[in-house]
């Protein structure tokens, strides 16, 4: 189960809201989170195993100052017996910060779910608007938690040259065990 997490702003959390809209597209299943937070829309695409996720961040955050970040936090519940492992096999623990790493969730029948590291570009269709983010990754065992933080500094999204919708672009793989 995966859940929505608060967008913190600087220090301030801020609550999923927004509206809801699932269709399909061709073999593809489409789903749209409109203004889940203030100024940001979250899409994603199922494609078979695949979960391609977009936030898209349309215009620059009004309540964001230069010094701050924000973090796009996702929860998840983990099936019981699951390890959390980064794409190297090193099992995580606690609070953990990870850059160009997938975090790969096996469960205890050997099925796996990966989240792949994000990237933050531009509408601008330059590649020096491409930048890998940091993730926060919090693994707690006992409570069968996986929290994932994606953190983007104002530094990027003030830039004078920022063309905005800003995307923030993971992807998620599901395999089976013997796939």
């Amino acid at each position: 189960t995966v859940n929505a997490g608060p967008l913190i702003i600087g220090k301030t959390p801020v609550a999923p809201t927004g509206t809801f809209n699932q269709y399909k597209k061709g073999l593809k299943q489409i789903t749209e989170l409109t203004e889940i937070y203030p100024g940001v829309d979250v899409k994603f695409t199922d494609d078979k195993a695949w979960r391609h996720k977009k936030i898209i961040i349309k215009e620059k955050p009004k309540d964001l100052k230069a010094h701050e970040t924000l973090i796009f936090w996702e929860e998840y519940k983990l099936p019981p017996g699951s390890t959390v492992k980064d794409d190297v096999g090193t099992k995580l623990f606690g609070k953990t910060e990870l850059k160009n790493k997938a975090v790969i969730i096996e469960s205890a029948n050997g099925d796996m779910f990966s989240i792949s590291s994000a990237l933050v570009f531009d509408s601008s269709e330059s590649d020096l608007s491409v930048k890998d983010l940091a993730e926060i990754v919090n693994v707690d065992y006992s409570n069968e938690t996986l929290s994932i933080g994606i953190e983007l500094d104002a530094a990027y999204l003030f830039e004078p040259n920022r063309k905005y919708p800003v995307t923030i672009d993971p992807s998620y793989i599901a395999c089976r065990r013997n796939d």
